[in-house]
């Protein structure tokens, strides 16, 4: 078993991808962590809901499955992309004086809403670069970790497998794309590319023709809405771009143009 420590200096350039997850889904993770390439350029961090039963030995019943590396985390955290990081057993991980920190959970501390708790913390700590992927729904928690993860300009996918559970206005407050477990892999890739695609993650220096594109894909929207959108920010509007354009299967923003 490999072991990793958190390192709070290290700030992300690449994507990191939160799953929660839980005991009764290990099927459905182990698909997803089966299709997951060597090369996706993400990291992957794991939680097991603390408010359900627990995996002992979540790593090694993840090794087999995997083609990346699997380490379990045992205090603080430096990730790396190409890696998948588990937060071990009675264990969850919170935001807390500026930095990720792994609690270990007792009869005093154990939190009710682990996942909030776990979205959260990627959130502050991530930002844009932030993916919260659910694979086990609880009405009780999760939610709002979510929304923070959105509000900070990362992107929120459902895997969840359950009848009741699918796109209605209620859950697309929390929830940016629905997918499978066997189609996750695939999902989390082309969130990725779309967002660097419209320069979705940071500020940066955009060259004349793809700011062009942006403009043009504002001002035929605004068309058909009569919106203003000039009272957003730029890499909001970039991101909803970016989703669109996932939802819509368009691989660069000039096709999603041609699109509209």
């Amino acid at each position: 078993m490999n072991i990793a420590e958190l390192n709070n200096n290290i700030t992300s350039i690449f994507p990191v991808v939160g799953i929660a997850s839980a005991a009764s889904e290990i099927k459905a993770l182990q698909e997803i962590i089966s299709n997951l390439p060597e090369d996706s350029g993400m990291a992957y961090i794991i939680i097991e809901n603390l408010a359900m039963p627990q995996h002992e030995d979540l790593t090694d019943l993840l090794l087999d499955s995997a083609k990346l590396p699997v380490h379990e985390i045992v205090s603080t955290v430096e990730l790396h992309p190409n890696n998948i990081y588990i937060i071990p057993q009675g264990n969850f991980l919170v935001w807390e004086n500026e930095t990720l920190q792994l609690k270990p959970s007792t009869r005093s501390t154990k939190p009710t809403n682990s996942l909030d708790l776990f979205f959260e913390a990627l959130a502050e700590k991530y930002g844009s670069y932030a993916v919260g992927m659910l694979l086990s729904w609880s009405s009780l928690d999760g939610a709002a970790g979510l929304k923070k993860l959105k509000e900070l300009g990362g992107a929120a996918v459902s895997a969840v497998n359950k009848a009741g559970f699918s796109h209605n206005d209620k859950i697309a407050e929390f929830i940016d794309y629905f997918t499978t477990a066997e189609n996750a892999a695939s999902q989390l890739l082309e969130i990725k590319n779309s967002y660097q695609t419209n320069h979705a993650y940071v500020e940066e220096d955009i060259s004349q023709f793809d700011e062009k594109i942006f403009e043009d894909i504002l001002e035929v929207i605004s068309l058909r809405t009569q919106t203003n959108f000039h009272k957003y920010k730029p890499q909001t509007l970039r991101r909803r771009i970016a989703k669109r354009m996932v939802l819509t299967k368009q691989e660069s923003a000039e096709k999603y143009l041609n699109l509209l």
